[in-house]
């Protein structure tokens, strides 16, 4: 199993362009799909719709893993590990 070094993983992420305007892009996208999603709720009275915004935050959760310059696994015991 490799080293971590938490200072370099936080340097590769703070020079990628993530932090740009492209990440408040994301936001709004996941507010009007949520926004959507209670009012299809609300219309068709079926509170299935509710669980699309999950279903998109899990996948940009795992989007956003993959970003990261490690390997899955251990990118997975970085976020858990963080104390």
């Amino acid at each position: 199993m490799t080293s971590i070094s938490y200072r370099k993983i936080m340097k590769s992420i703070e020079n990628s362009d993530y932090f740009s305007e492209g990440g408040s892009i994301i936001l709004y996208v996941l507010l009007a799909v949520a926004v959507l999603s209670l009012a299809m709720t609300i219309r068709k009275r079926k509170p299935l719709y509710l669980l699309l915004p999950v279903g998109i935050m899990g996948v940009y959760f795992i989007v956003e893993i993959a970003r990261v310059p490690l390997g899955f696994v251990e990118t997975v015991e970085l976020i858990f590990n963080l104390k």
